[in-house]
C-alpha cells in the first residue's frame, strides 16, 4: 500500500536516460515520480493524474512546447509548486520563469542533495502561501459572518473594510463607501459631525467610544444606530474598528431574540465528532503470531518506541514488552476467531505517549483464517482535538447556563446567583479565587463585593475593602482603557506596592478583566491561583471576559433598551460560536424536518454534496432539488450525480426506527465516486416530540480504496506464499 503521505512529484525531461536517473534518485529520498517526456504530456498528465503534488520541470523539452509555456498552461487551471530544472543560468531565462512562478529554479549539475533540498523547500514555501490565503479568507468570512455592521477607518475616518452586514442598512453597494468618511452616510442636520471626528480621535488613540449616530438609508429615510469604536489593527495598520447595530426595531426584535436564543440550544444537539482516520501501520500475522508482513512505517515505528526490530517470521508477541503481551494476544486471538473490529489504544514510551487507531481483519483463504492483518495509524491529533472539542463544548454550555441564570433569577437573588456563578467559573478555569469589585471613584477605592474560594484557600474579601487606587493605579489605568490585566506570573513583577498587595494573598497568577458600562469602568471581575502559578489561555480570558459583560448586562436589567442591546450581543456571539465550529469541521452536518427537507446544512455538506452556493441555500430544499439540479446540468452523463435517492430511504429508515442508525452511503457526486460514512438520528424538541432528523457524514472515500487494495495485495502475498511452498 502507497504511504498516504508520500509525495507524488512529476519530472517533466524529454531526455530519457536522464529522466530515469532523476528518478532513482528523488526515489531515493521517498518520494514518488511520475515522468512526462513533452511538455503537452505534461499538461495532459497533471489534468487528468489526481494527487500530484509538484512538478519539477525542465525548460528545454525537444520539439513542441518549452518548460516555461507548458508551467504557465498548468498553473492557468492547477494550484501546484512548479521547480524549474535546467542548465540554463542566464539572467533573462532565470527573471522569465520568476514571472510564472517562484517556487525555485535548480541548475542541472547541482547535485542531488540540492534538488532534494530545493524541493523540500518548495513544498514549505507552497503550504506557507497557501496558510497566506486560507488567513485572508477566513477573516473575510468571519467578518461578514456577524450579523453587526462593522467598519474598518483609518486615523482620518476613512472607510477601508466594510462587511456585507452594513450596506444592509444603508440599500447601497460597498464600492460607494470605501474610501468615503462617516459623514457620506450621515442623515443631514442628526449628528454633530466635528464631535464625531473628535470621538474617533480619541477611539484612535486607544479610547473605546460609544455613540448614537444617524444614517440615511437610500430611500431618504433616516434610522439611529449605536455604535461602539474601538483600536484595533488591519492587517498591520493602526484602525478604529467600528460595530454599528440599528436601534430601530429594538421592541419588535425581543420577541426574535427569544426565538433565536431556543434555536441556538437546538442547534448544540446537531454537533457530533466523527473518528477515523486514514491508517498508515500495516503488518499481518498467522495463527501462531508469527509475522507474515510488516511494513516499513510500522517497522520504524516500533523501533522508536520498542527498541526492537520487527522482521518477518519472528512471534510478534515475544518482541512486546511483558505488560503488554496479554492484551495484544487477546486482541490477535479474536481476529484469528474471525472477528473484525477497530479498536484505539495508548502506547506509552519515554515518559510521553501516542494514540492509535487499529482496524483488525481475519485472512481467510478457502474458507479458513489463516491469520490476521491490521492497519494502524496515530490518531494523537484528532484524541487531543476531541478533548479540545468536548472543552470548547463545555464552555459553550457554561456560558449558556450562566446566562439563563441571569435572565431568570429575580432581582432580589442576584447575590447569590453571582455568588454561584463565580464558583462555576473558579472550577471550570481551575482558578483558587474568583471575585467582582466595584470601583467607588469617590474614595478613589475599590472593594471586593463577591468572592468564591477553593477549599483550603483563605478568603480575602474581609480584607479588601475601600482598597486604594494609588496602591495599583497602573492596573486601574488600563482597566479604565478597557484592558485585561494579566499576571501570569507574580514573582515577575518589579518590587514595589503591586508585587507586595500579591504577595500578601500568596497569589501567583493573576486576570483581572474591566467590568465597561458606558465606555467606564465600574470595576473588574478576577481569577487568582494561589497554589501553582497558571498562564490563562485565551479561551479562559474570553469566558472571563464574556462573564464580566453578562455581570454589567445584569446590573443594567432596569433599563430595557440595554437589556435588549446586550442579549443580542450575547445570543448572536453564541450563535456565531455554533456555526463557526460547525463550519470549520471537515464532516458534513446537516438537519431535516419532517419532510426531509434542510433546516440546516454546514459548509462541509454544501460544498462537498450539495453543491449548494452557501449554507442559506439548502434551507427548504431536499436532496432531491440538488441531486436534479446536478443532473440537468450535466444531461449526457447518467453517472455525473447519483446521489439522492438513496438519502431520501435512510432518513425514512431513521424516522420510522426512531433510534440512531448508521448507514454506508455512496455514489457520484460532480463525476467523482464518493463513499461517506452517515451516522443519522432522529430530532426531537424540548417535549420529546418528533420534528426532524439529524446527520452527519465523513467522507471515507479514500480509505475504503486503499482497504480494498490491502486486501487484493495480502491475498496475492498469501497465494505467493502457498505458491514457494509447495
Amino acid at each position: 500500500m502507497a504511504d498516504p503521505t508520500q509525495k507524488t512529484l512529476l519530472l517533466v525531461e524529454d531526455e530519457v536516460l536522464i529522466a530515469q536517473a532523476e528518478r532513482l534518485a528523488l526515489e531515493g529520498y521517498g518520494y514518488r515520480v511520475l515522468i512526462a517526456g513533452t511538455g503537452e504530456k505534461a499538461i495532459e498528465m497533471v489534468r487528468v493524474t489526481p494527487g500530484i503534488d509538484l512538478v519539477l520541470m525542465d525548460i528545454d523539452l525537444g520539439p513542441g512546447i518549452d518548460g516555461t509555456e507548458a508551467a504557465a498552461r498548468i498553473l492557468k487551471d492547477h494550484d501546484l509548486p512548479v521547480v524549474f530544472l535546467s542548465s540554463h543560468t542566464e539572467p533573462v531565462v532565470v527573471e522569465k520563469v520568476e514571472r510564472i512562478t517562484s517556487y525555485g529554479y535548480v541548475v542541472k549539475d547541482s547535485s542531488y542533495v540540492v534538488l532534494n533540498a530545493s524541493i523540500r523547500m518548495a513544498f514549505r514555501l507552497f503550504e506557507a502561501n497557501r496558510a497566506v490565503r486560507l488567513s485572508h479568507e477566513t477573516y473575510k468570512g468571519m467578518i461578514n459572518s456577524v450579523t453587526e455592521a462593522i467598519y474598518v477607518q483609518d486615523e482620518r475616518g476613512v472607510f477601508l473594510d466594510i462587511n456585507e452586514r452594513s450596506m444592509d442598512f444603508y440599500g447601497i453597494p460597498s464600492t460607494q463607501v470605501i474610501g468615503r468618511t462617516p459623514d457620506f452616510l450621515a442623515a443631514p442636520g442628526m449628528n454633530d459631525l466635528a464631535q464625531l471626528t473628535a470621538i474617533h480621535a480619541r477611539a484612535f488613540h486607544g479610547e473605546p467610544q460609544t455613540i448614537e449616530f444617524w444614517g440615511r438609508r437610500a430611500d431618504g429615510t433616516a434610522f439611529p444606530k449605536e455604535v461602539t469604536l474601538s483600536p484595533g489593527t488591519y492587517f498591520g495598520q493602526k484602525v478604529v474598528i467600528a460595530v454599528a447595530r440599528d436601534v430601530t426595531g429594538r421592541k419588535e426584535r425581543e420577541q426574535e431574540l427569544r426565538a433565536t436564543a431556543q434555536l441556538l440550544r437546538e442547534r448544540e444537539a446537531y454537533l457530533k465528532a466523527i473518528i477515523e482516520n486514514s491508517l498508515g501501520s500495516i503488518w499481518a500475522i498467522d495463527r501462531e503470531y508469527n509475522i507474515l508482513y510488516v511494513n516499513e512505517l510500522f517497522a520504524r515505528e516500533y523501533l522508536k518506541t520498542f527498541g526492537v526490530q520487527l522482521r518477518v517470521g519472528v512471534n510478534i508477541l515475544e518482541l512486546l514488552p511483558a505488560p503488554l503481551r496479554e492484551t495484544w494476544r487477546q486482541r490477535y486471538e479474536r481476529a484469528i476467531n474471525n472477528e473484525h473490529f477497530v479498536f484505539e489504544d495508548k502506547v506509552e514510551f519515554g515518559g510521553a505517549g501516542i494514540y492509535i487507531e487499529v482496524a483488525v481483519n481475519p485472512i481467510v483463504v478457502d474458507g479458513q483464517v489463516v491469520g490476521a492483518s491490521f492497519y494502524g495509524s496515530d490518531i494523537t491529533g484528532q484524541t487531543l482535538a476531541k478533548g479540545r472539542l468536548r472543552h470548547e463544548t463545555r464552555l459553550r454550555e457554561l456560558l449558556i447556563e450562566l446566562s439563563t441564570g441571569f435572565i431568570n433569577q429575580p432581582l432580589h437573588t442576584l447575590g447569590a446567583t453571582i455568588q454561584g456563578s463565580l464558583a462555576k467559573l473558579g472550577e471550570f478555569v481551575g482558578a483558587d479565587r474568583a471575585y467582582v469589585f466595584g470601583f467607588d471613584r469617590a474614595a478613589y477605592s475599590g472593594n471586593n463585593t463577591f468572592e468564591w474560594c477553593r477549599e483550603g484557600i483563605t478568603p480575602q474579601i474581609g480584607i479588601l475593602q475601600q482598597v486604594p487606587f494609588s496602591v495599583v493605579d497602573p492596573w486601574v489605568q488600563a482597566l479604565d482603557r478597557g484592558e485585561i490585566v494579566h499576571v501570569p506570573f507574580a514573582t515577575d513583577l518589579p518590587p514595589g506596592s503591586q508585587r507586595d498587595l500579591l504577595a500578601s494573598q500568596d497569589i501567583k497568577s493573576l486576570l483581572n478583566i474591566p467590568l465597561m458600562r458606558g465606555g467606564a469602568c465600574i470595576g473588574f471581575v478576577g481569577f487568582d491561583s494561589v497554589r501553582t502559578p497558571h498562564t490563562y489561555s485565551r479561551d479562559e480570558q474570553m469566558l472571563l471576559h464574556v462573564y464580566a459583560e453578562m455581570l454589567v448586562n445584569v446590573l443594567d436589567r432596569q433599563d430595557a433598551g440595554k437589556i435588549l442591546r446586550e442579549s443580542e450581543e450575547k445570543h448572536h456571539s453564541l450563535f456565531s460560536l455554533v456555526r463557526l465550529m460547525s463550519d470549520t469541521m471537515p464532516d458534513m452536518l446537516w438537519a431535516k424536518d419532517l419532510d426531509k427537507r434542510y433546516i440546516f446544512a454546514n459548509t462541509a455538506v454544501c460544498k462537498h454534496l450539495l453543491n449548494a452556493k452557501d449554507t442559506s441555500e439548502p434551507i427548504g430544499k431536499t436532496d432531491m432539488f440538488f441531486a436534479l439540479r446536478e443532473r440537468a446540468s450535466h444531461p449526457d452523463d447518467p453517472t455525473w450525480h447519483t446521489f439522492g435517492e438513496l438519502c431520501a430511504d435512510s432518513d425514512t429508515l431513521t424516522l420510522n426506527n426512531m433510534k440512531e442508525m448508521q448507514f454506508d452511503e455512496y455514489g457520484t457526486v460532480k463525476g467523482t465516486f464518493l463513499y461517506l460514512d452517515v451516522h443519522k438520528a432522529p430530532l426531537l424538541d424540548n417535549e420529546g416530540n418528533l420534528i426532524g432528523v439529524v446527520g452527519s457524514a465523513r467522507d471515507i472515500t479514500a480509505r475504503r480504496r486503499a482497504e480494498k487494495r490491502i486486501d487484493q495485495q495480502l491475498a496475492e502475498n498469501e497465494l505467493l506464499i502457498k505458491q514457494v511452498h509447495h
